[in-house]
């Protein structure tokens, strides 16, 4: 479910968006955080996915957020995530 994180290359992610809209049917769920930071880790990066969708995917919409129960903390990262659900639906 973590794609978006390990997608280091602006290109790839653009394609990688592009495809996963053109492909659904009528919804899209994605489990990410949705801020611009490049981590500590080469194989790890947040990304504003929403604005990229808002601009560049049309005909979708943000139906549902869902944060998630367990938040980030440093210190507990086995247990505990910076992502949160997000549901798109087509119009």
């Amino acid at each position: 479910m973590d794609v978006i994180f390990h997608l280091l290359e602006d290109q790839i992610f653009y394609e990688y968006m592009e495809d996963l809209f053109l492909l659904a049917e009528r919804y899209v769920v994605i489990y990410n955080s949705n801020h611009e930071e490049y981590t500590k880790w080469s194989e790890y990066r947040h990304r504003n996915f929403i604005s990229y969708i808002q601009e560049k995917i049309r005909g979708w919409e943000l139906y549902q957020y869902i944060p998630n129960r367990y938040p980030y903390k440093i210190g507990e990262e086995e247990t505990t995530s910076a992502s949160d659900f997000y549901i798109f639906k087509k119009k």
